[in-house]
């Protein structure tokens, strides 16, 4: 479970990151 909370809050972190780097208008 711990694992799978990691990978998802890494998931996030990297979004978060992509979008400040190139916001990109949907």
């Amino acid at each position: 479970m711990r694992g799978i909370a990691n990978h998802f809050t890494c998931q996030i972190s990297l979004y978060a990151y992509r979008i400040n780097r190139l916001p990109i208008s949907i």
